[in-house]
């Protein structure tokens, strides 16, 4: 993944997508979906320079499952989301996402959103994110590493994963980890999304009516 700049404005402004249709971000093939990123360069329609200045919308958070890779924007999850609960949709998500991507995310969020709607997609464990003042990257942390360097990489990511799920309970954020119901390529989430690699639309379905249903509770 490429190193990303970005500026703090109540959440991370992503100065590189500000604006822009692409179709295969941060160096993921043409699956032939348009991504159409706003003025915070996020893949969302909706101005966030505007959302943030009210009360009560939804955010979502997470990986490229979130982000909605090779699927069409009114088909990912947290547009379905936004559907279900009459409320607009502030969509973080960020292909290659780590967990601690989400925690960074997650505390601007509630340092410096008025909201009690948030929702998390926990990744898959061992990705790496390195931060400093005005960019962060994400990566696949166990790519290349030796037996003895990829157990305390795990170790780290589990250490991670319990922060990450501590954080949300405390803050009462509703979250599911990315393969708590399945894998991409089980029978039941077919057919999977553009790029060949991602849940398709009957997975964001699902995991919509899933938190909708959690917060009907």
């Amino acid at each position: 993944m490429a190193r990303i700049k970005y500026k703090i404005n109540k959440i991370p402004e992503i100065k590189l997508y500000k604006n822009k249709i692409i179709t295969h971000p941060t160096g993921e093939k043409d699956s032939g979906v348009p991504y159409q990123y706003n003025d915070f360069g996020y893949r969302s329609i909706n101005k966030y320079s505007e959302l943030l200045n009210r009360e009560y919308n939804i955010v979502c958070i997470g990986s490229s499952f979130t982000f909605g890779m090779g699927v069409e924007y009114e088909d990912i999850w947290p547009n379905k989301l936004s559907n279900l609960m009459k409320k607009e949709v502030i969509n973080l998500g960020w292909p290659g996402g780590s967990h601690k991507y989400i925690i960074w995310q997650l505390l601007n969020v509630l340092n410096n959103v008025q909201t009690e709607n948030i929702f998390v997609e926990i990744p898959p464990k061992g990705r790496s994110f390195e931060l400093n003042k005005d960019s962060f990257e994400n990566n696949n942390h166990l790519e290349g590493y030796n037996q003895n360097r990829t157990e305390f990489i795990l170790n780290e990511a589990n250490n991670d994963d319990l922060l990450l799920k501590s954080l949300c309970k405390a803050n009462n954020v509703n979250y599911i980890e990315c393969y708590e119901f399945g894998e991409p390529q089980d029978e039941k989430w077919l057919p999977l999304a553009k790029d060949g690699g991602h849940f398709g639309p009957t997975w964001h379905e699902f995991i919509a009516n899933h938190f909708y249903k959690k917060i009907q509770k």
